[in-house]
């Protein structure tokens, strides 16, 4: 589930995140809760708007950077479970 806390989006769906990666949208922090790590970006608004664009298939993005973007998702929620 998608939340906005303050200032920040949050989210922990891996396939949002990196689509919002590939748009450059800065991430702020991770948090990891029991089961999940949630990822907070910056610009809560422009995240709003490509969180639409995405769910609706509103969106573009090259396969190479989305694919690239997962892994560097998913080697940051490794790097934070191996710090914890």
């Amino acid at each position: 589930m998608d939340t906005q806390t303050e200032k920040t989006f949050r989210t922990s769906d891996l396939h949002l995140i990196a689509f919002l990666m590939t748009q450059d949208c800065k991430v702020e922090r991770l948090d990891k809760s029991a089961t999940r790590t949630f990822f907070y970006f910056l610009d809560l608004p422009r995240c709003e708007q490509l969180h639409k664009d995405f769910i609706n298939g509103n969106d573009q993005v090259s396969a190479r950077a989305y694919s690239g973007a997962i892994r560097n998702a998913k080697d940051l929620i490794n790097a934070q479970k191996r710090a914890a």
